[in-house]
């Protein structure tokens, strides 16, 4: 998977470790589970899934190979929402 990167239409905000993503173009808003939205606000630090995929391994106590496929998974959802895209 190429490099992602939050979309620049997208704002955020987290509390209390929930995140609330809204994309301002559309006015779509979407809530973040904890999972979600520690997957969040590793990718708006600059994270990559294999970043990611470790963390999340660690944090969550999964397998690395379903953490992996978890983490594509919900990237994967991201991108079709358009919440985040390629890294130029």
């Amino acid at each position: 998977m190429t490099s992602l990167a939050v979309d620049p239409r997208v704002a955020w905000q987290t509390v209390d470790g929930q995140a609330v993503v809204m994309d301002l173009a559309e006015g779509r808003v979407l809530g973040l589970n904890p999972l979600g939205s520690f997957v969040w606000t590793l990718l708006s630090r600059g994270a990559d899934v294999a970043a990611i995929t470790g963390a999340v391994t660690e944090r969550f106590d999964v397998e690395p190979a379903r953490a992996r496929e978890d983490v594509l998974a919900f990237l994967g959802q991201l991108r079709e929402r358009r919440l985040i895209a390629e890294r130029p």
